[in-house]
């Protein structure tokens, strides 16, 4: 007699890379939940993390599935690895340092841009630096781009990778007919769109922080009255109506 194997519901945490928005996340959970075997997925744009309830798929599957959408998505082991708060943390001092470096290149090309200086020497010195910025602190917009045309899909990443090259590549053409140039808008985009990340992972960690703390301050034991006595027990071992 042949005994067939009970399929036991289980729920999966993973941490979740590459989400730049709430559209990502969004994009993310709904993959997930077209994978067999998944009842359930919930991603959490703040925390970077996903939580999956499944019956039978396998956390291999997922992670495949999830990466052939551009994204990365790893086991989350608890104790081990950054906090939420300290990825935050780490992914502002990050920010902050692309956006300085990208503005310390942009300034000379936007001031070029502004002063109406149109020698060779000036086009050209914009052109190089315009490609240090959008091609070297500006780079992840267009992996990212490339990974969602791929699977004909579009985010903001998008629209800053469209709008830079289009300035880009005007501008190199402009640049041998000599027609005007736009160098500096494609570099001042990615610059403003930096800033805008940094500020926000810098929110994020700040916020988490916060609400660490508050939940630091919540209560770690309760007093019980068992009759006419009063004893001290876990939070936890608390249950409602008892």
């Amino acid at each position: 007699m042949a005994i067939t194997p009970v399929e036991t519901t289980q729920a999966l945490r993973f941490d979740v890379q590459g989400m730049t928005c709430a559209t990502c996340a969004a994009r993310v959970q709904k993959t997930l939940q077209k994978q067999a075997g998944v009842q359930l997925a919930a991603v959490n744009f703040a925390a970077g993390q996903a939580t999956v309830v499944v019956e039978g798929a396998e956390a291999e599957a997922l992670m495949a599935a999830v990466t052939n959408i551009g994204f990365g998505l790893t086991p989350h082991v608890d104790g081990e690895g950054p906090s939420v708060a300290e990825r935050h943390q780490e992914a502002a001092r990050q920010g902050k340092r692309r956006f300085i470096g990208s503005a310390l290149v942009t300034l000379p090309v936007f001031i070029l841009a502004m002063s109406g200086v149109d020698a060779l020497w000036s086009r050209l010195l914009q052109a190089v630096l315009t490609a240090v910025v959008v091609f070297g602190f500006g780079a992840r917009f267009h992996v990212i781009a490339a990974q969602r045309l791929k699977n004909l899909d579009a985010n903001m990443d998008t629209l800053v990778s469209v709008g830079t090259l289009t300035a880009v590549l005007y501008s190199t053409w402009a640049l041998f007919v000599g027609q005007h140039i736009y160098f500096e808008t494609g570099a001042v985009i990615v610059t403003l769109i930096l800033l805008g990340r940094w500020l926000e992972a810098r929110a994020k960690g700040r916020a988490t922080d916060a609400l660490g703390r508050l939940a630091a301050l919540s209560a770690k034991e309760a007093r019980v009255l068992d009759g006419d006595r009063e004893h001290t027990v876990p939070i936890e071992a608390v249950l409602p109506g008892h």
